[in-house]
Formats: structure tokens, C-alpha cells, sequence
């Protein structure tokens, strides 16, 4: 069994968007990768292939639906949320074990963001804190056994920081660290 399930909200509109969805599966590594395309106008077929559970809205549902949606389905030790313009360093989960064995408090790792054609580079930081301190949902990983939902009345805007300060609030600590990174094209998402 794999210890890390990917999920990744997908709405493609062009093939630029497609490309960069193959690029960030193909970085990932041994995972259950669950895609939930948010009723894509292209590359439904692509994304059932690549996927090992493929759930497909009619509509856009948005980013916080379609994170929950996967989230109530991961049996996996650990879960990564992740957009679909990413390419995440290959030692990310080894990383990531090594973050959560810290603290039975951390809830969530988030490695160092660059820019899509910035090589990755490794550091030794590892910063436990409340507050963010780098970007946090393009890509980070949460332990499996109490995920949070998204509050779903959110639609493309805030719900990031919302799900952060609702962790913070419940005590739980999210972990910082340029031990991995990963790149994010031009820091937006479609």
C-alpha cells in the first residue's frame, strides 16, 4: 500500500494547462493520485488515465469542493494537495516524514515555492510556526487520520486562508521548510 494519496482539483481549458498537468503527475513520485476535474472542456480522457480514482463534475465547482471531495476519499497515511502546475522535488516525501516524526502537533508540511524554471535548490530549515511563512496551498501535505474540509462557500477566493487560520486556531502547527521545494508556474493557478 502507498503511504501518500495526491489530490489534484483539475479544470483544463488549453493545452498549456494539460502540460503542465502531466508535468506535475510525472513529478510526484509512488502515490494513489485522486483527480477531480472540475468539469474540464479538455483532457477528460488524459486525466482518467493518469489518475487512479478520476472523479469528473459536470461544472466548476470550485477549488474547496473539489479538494473535499478527494479528502473524503484517501485511505493513505499521508495526503497532498496539489495544484496542477507544479513539479515537486523528488525527495518531497521522504521529507515529509521526516517533518511530521518532529511533533504530534504538526498538522501540515509546506516546502520552500519557486518559480516554474527556477532549478531546485535544497536548504536545512525547518521553521514550526502558527502563521504561514511561505505559500501554502499550491502544494503541501497534511497527515491523513483528521483532515479539515474547506468551508465549500468559498468559490476560487480566500478559501486558503480561511482553512489555515482554522487550523491555527485549533492549535494545530504547520511546518515550513526548504529541505524540498517545488516549482509553481508563474505562482497562479486556472
Amino acid at each position: 500500500m502507498k503511504d501518500f494519496t495526491v489530490i489534484i482539483p483539475c479544470w483544463i481549458i488549453n493545452q498549456e494547462l494539460l502540460q503542465l498537468t502531466d508535468n506535475a503527475i510525472a513529478s510526484l513520485g509512488n502515490v494513489f493520485l485522486i483527480i477531480v476535474d472540475n468539469g474540464s472542456p479538455m483532457g477528460g480522457g488524459f486525466l482518467r488515465d493518469k489518475a487512479n480514482l478520476y472523479i469528473r463534475n459536470k461544472e466548476n465547482l470550485g477549488y474547496a469542493k473539489a479538494v473535499n471531495q478527494g479528502l473524503k476519499l484517501v485511505k493513505t497515511k499521508y495526503i497532498a494537495i496539489s495544484n496542477n502546475d507544479i513539479r515537486v522535488s523528488s525527495n518531497w516525501q521522504n521529507v515529509t516524514k521526516e517533518i511530521f516524526a518532529l511533533n504530534e502537533k504538526i498538522y501540515s508540511c509546506h516546502f520552500r515555492m519557486t518559480d516554474y524554471d527556477v532549478p531546485f535548490e535544497y536548504g536545512n530549515q525547518i521553521v514550526v510556526t502558527e502563521k504561514e511563512r511561505w505559500c501554502t496551498s499550491s502544494f503541501f501535505v497534511i497527515k491523513s487520520w483528521k483532515p479539515q474540509l474547506y468551508d465549500e462557500n468559498f468559490l476560487n477566493s480566500y478559501e486558503d486562508y480561511d482553512y489555515w487560520y482554522k487550523i491555527r486556531s485549533s492549535g494545530w502547527k504547520q511546518v515550513y521548510t526548504n529541505k524540498a521545494s517545488y516549482q509553481h508556474h508563474h505562482s497562479f493557478t486556472q
